[in-house]
């Protein structure tokens, strides 16, 4: 399984520190992949280390986390999620972090079970989302490859009972007028109202 690059930034070199050593991230399936103490330089940072994750302080003196996610989510090809930690119990920094996208708020001090869960729930939301993606463009590569099979089939399905075998690039096809197409290891069902 792909580790989940993680990105750390708290202006507080002991938290930043602690952050980066105290955590299994091994054991969470993630890398921690760059740290900084100054949120302006890590704006580039992140962009060029592209991580899955980002975990920043809210309240900074160089720029605010707020300030960090705008910027970033601003400017990045490749959104990250972002976990913000505060020591303030600040109800209109919580809203605006999620106005911003942030996937979770946690105080300081953070609990060591709070951040693990936090992190892999962000995990495995990352996960879940490269599968979607993965599948889409499967998806959209067979239909690609195979525009005839589907134009014999819509015409098959609205002009009587075809039924067939097509090799294609994706390999053999199978399809009939109940809709459904058998690809080696994949199998793809469309509605009868097609």
């Amino acid at each position: 399984m792909e580790k989940i690059k993680i990105f750390l930034v708290d202006d507080e070199a002991i938290i930043l520190k602690g952050l980066e050593t105290t955590y299994s991230w091994d054991k969470m399936g993630a890398v921690v992949v760059g740290t900084s103490r100054n949120p302006r330089k890590a704006v580039d940072e992140i962009l060029e280390k592209r991580p899955d994750i980002v975990i920043t302080d809210i309240r900074m003196k160089q720029m605010t986390g707020l300030d960090l996610i705008q910027e970033v989510n601003g400017r990045a090809e490749k959104k990250c999620l972002w976990i913000v930690i505060s020591a303030y119990r600040d109800f209109e920094y919580a809203q605006k972090a999620c106005e911003l996208g942030a996937f979770t708020y946690l105080l300081k001090p953070i609990e060591d079970s709070k951040l693990e869960e936090a992190v892999q729930s962000a995990a495995k939301t990352i996960r879940q989302t490269r599968k979607s993606s993965r599948i889409l463009q499967d998806y959209e590569h067979f239909i690609e490859n195979n525009k005839k099979v589907f134009e014999n089939y819509m015409v098959g399905k609205f002009s009587g009972d075809q039924i067939g075998r097509t090799a294609g690039s994706a390999g053999t096809l199978w399809w009939k007028k109940s809709g459904c197409f058998l690809l080696p290891g994949c199998l793809y069902g469309l509605c009868e109202s097609l």
